[in-house]
């Protein structure tokens, strides 16, 4: 009887157990994660082992599946049950990564190494989750290993010359030669000194550092302007070289001398930053290159010396984070790290007609540097695949970067007039639908007064009055927009001349033209102007009248308001 009561007490518990992870599962499906996750605790209560295992499998789904929130929140329970599961952790950190809640994942990852020390996807995943890159495991690894080398700092291009110091050891290598001939017909011993020549002769650092100093004291002697822009231009080469040498002091010099002459030298910071980590002024270096970044975030030369300074400081998690900044960035720009590298190869591809791996380019270059230039570029690809929905938008976009911009509006007017032609060839072969539809195209791109008339003209004539009627309020309020804004104007001229004339002392003449102003709007600084001046003049009753007619506007000005308040209401009761 006992063995009878406990078998159905038992398949009660296991039926509630089920409900809750019906339930459970059935919040999910409706993102109701959190009353979800009180179900399955609700569970794990219950049947704590059978739960879990049920738990596990439903997890690997939503997984696999990329249903991050569900996943996530079956994780945590899990975790409750499991802290001590790594691997699990990991994964739940992976979930919350998904969805964009960094501080999450990197409590779940910094949980993951907490129980192993050393699991490293765990490690990786924390650093990338740090720098927010969208790389997960040992892939953020394997794209380090892939664009970055992280035994030498990565250093820009040397000024007017890529090839510097190959020409100056070129260069020296003559001077060697030279030197060796003179020697040969002195000894008289040709072959044996030609292969010394050729064969065992290369410049070494000191050699080449004395050259440039040679040089520079050449350029310093005879101070033009143009040899003053070639000397800091070689100092900078110098400090480069001596960088990449290892030479500190050297590099930290000519820096520090380009800094102080106030000479704008690309990458100059990052460099001195560099240069003052080796020499231990650690905090300022760090300062230094964490507020370039703050400037310029995408910037790889920054990202990954940044990462290379902490990895010679052993900060391997913060060096990992902005190497993989660095990383993911320079996979992103196939490996280049100036991005007008990238827009040079995006150019090239545009001029040979590869529309779309030059789109691809562009994009990657707009993603970091929203420009009229790139935009226009992009613009023209569309045009040129007949995606005209997407150039407008494009060449839309370059007007509200710049509502000045000549090229974004040329743009607009050039796809306008494409569609108002064909409205127009359609309405000559008495295709009036067609034609309409053209119009309304045209107007989407450009609202412009005659391309209404013609498209209100056209639906008319089609018996499509509801279109016409749209149109025609529409272009009403057009209309008034324009009327309004050649008000406004004339009204400024007013405002603008009054105040010239009371710059002038000639009051009645400022009085006229700010009495026009102000009779044309409701506005406080025009009525203060008047009152200022008529107080002045002592126009005692003038002032008085001004009073009494800014109480009546002020007045009109609130109806109007209530008006427009109750017609609203009227049209959103209507809807």
């Amino acid at each position: 009887m006992l063995d009878f009561i406990s078998k159905r007490k038992e398949r009660k518990i296991q039926q509630q157990v089920e409900a809750y992870i019906d339930n459970g599962l059935t919040k999910l499906s409706y993102k109701l994660y959190r009353q979800g996750m009180i179900c399955f605790s609700n569970a794990i209560e219950l049947n704590s082992e059978f739960v879990v295992k049920k738990l596990y499998i439903e997890f690997k789904s939503y997984y696999q599946r990329g249903d991050w929130d569900s996943a996530l929140s079956i994780g945590l329970i899990l975790l409750q049950v499991n802290k001590k599961n790594y691997e699990l952790a990991n994964r739940v950190g992976n979930c919350a990564r998904k969805i964009h809640n960094y501080q999450q994942a990197n409590n779940l990852y910094r949980l993951s190494l907490r129980n192993k020390k050393g699991y490293r996807e765990a490690f990786y995943n924390l650093a990338a989750s740090m720098g927010k890159v969208p790389l997960f495991d040992l892939d953020v690894k394997y794209v380090i290993e892939k664009y970055i080398s992280i035994d030498k700092y990565i250093l820009p291009d040397f000024v007017d010359d890529p090839d510097f110091i190959e020409s100056i050891k070129k260069s020296l290598i003559v001077s060697y030669v030279d030197r060796i001939k003179k020697k040969i017909e002195l000894e008289k011993n040709k072959s044996k000194v030609k292969k010394l020549a050729v064969q065992e002769y290369v410049p070494a650092y000191e050699e080449v550092l004395k050259e440039i100093q040679n040089r520079l004291e050449k350029l310093s002697d005879a101070p033009t302007s143009g040899n003053k822009q070639l000397y800091y231009n070689m100092l900078y080469n110098q400090g480069l070289y001596a960088l990449a040498s290892n030479d500190i002091k050297t590099a930290f010099n000519a820096f520090i001398l380009i800094k102080q002459a106030k000479i704008s030298m690309e990458y100059l910071d990052m460099l001195v930053s560099m240069t003052l980590s080796h020499k231990g002024n650690v905090d300022q270096a760090f300062d230094m290159m964490i507020r370039l970044l703050g400037r310029d975030q995408y910037n790889r030369f920054l990202n990954v010396n940044l990462g290379l300074m902490y990895r010679r400081l052993g900060n391997h998690l913060l060096s990992t984070k902005y190497l993989a900044i660095g990383a993911s960035l320079l996979k992103k720009s196939e490996g280049f790290y100036k991005i007008s590298d990238l827009m040079n190869i995006a150019i090239e591809n545009f001029n040979k007609g590869s529309n779309r791996k030059a789109l691809e380019l562009f994009k990657i270059v707009l993603s970091e540097k929203e420009e009229e230039r790139v935009l226009s570029y992009i613009g023209e690809i569309y045009l040129r695949v007949k995606n005209y929905d997407a150039a407008v938008n494009t060449f839309k976009e370059i007007t509200r970067l710049d509502p000045r911009s000549e090229l974004g509006q040329a743009k607009l007017n050039e796809i306008h007039d494409m569609f108002f032609e064909k409205a127009i060839s359609n309405h000559i072969e008495k295709k009036f639908r067609i034609a309409a539809d053209y119009y309304v195209k045209a107007l989407q791109v450009v609202e412009n007064i005659d391309t209404y008339e013609k498209a209100i003209k056209t639906y008319t004539q089609i018996n499509d009055l509801e279109q016409a009627q749209v149109l025609q309020e529409k272009l009403d309020i057009i209309k008034q927009r324009e009327k309004d804004q050649r008000l406004e104007k004339f009204r400024q001229d007013y405002i603008s001349r009054g105040k010239t004339f009371v710059k002038q002392h000639q009051f009645d003449k400022a009085i006229q033209n700010l009495e026009q102003a102000f009779r044309m709007k409701v506005d406080k600084d025009v009525f203060m102007y008047l009152a200022h001046i008529y107080k002045r003049s002592n126009k005692t009753k003038s002032l008085a009248n001004l009073m009494q007619r800014w109480e009546v506007m002020l007045d009109m000005e609130e109806k109007m308001k209530q008006h427009e308040r109750e017609l609203a209401r009227a049209k959103k009761s209507e809807v």
